[in-house]
């Protein structure tokens, strides 16, 4: 899918829109920067809670109730717009790591 300043890509098929997870590919047009990200669904969120154990460790991930396109493009559409991004998304290539340092450099002048 593509917006005007960035296009995303699904690694894989939804199985369930309400209980799955899914992961995402996220290139920047300006810069060819990627990132990855990881929407998981509440009911996800519940089932791993019982099938593993108290807790779950995950990153890069954002929570949604439901696997919709809508949804996915409204939630990468917030986080971009809001400059959130650097903070949730995984870098993957050399220029999305170099613009995540900038930003740890920036937060470290603070």
């Amino acid at each position: 899918m593509e917006n005007n300043n960035y296009s995303y890509t699904l690694l894989h098929e939804i199985d369930d829109i309400f209980n799955d997870e899914i992961d995402i590919i996220v290139k920047f047009k300006n810069d060819n920067s990627k990132f990855h990200v990881t929407f998981l669904t509440y009911q996800k969120v519940e089932e791993l809670m019982r099938e593993e154990h108290n807790f779950i460790l995950y990153s890069n991930t954002i929570l949604i109730k439901s696997l919709t396109k809508e949804n996915i493009e409204d939630s990468l559409k917030y986080t971009i717009d809001n400059n959130m991004y650097l903070n949730i998304f995984y870098p993957i290539n050399d220029i999305s790591i170099k613009k995540l340092n900038e930003k740890f450099d920036l937060e470290k002048e603070i």
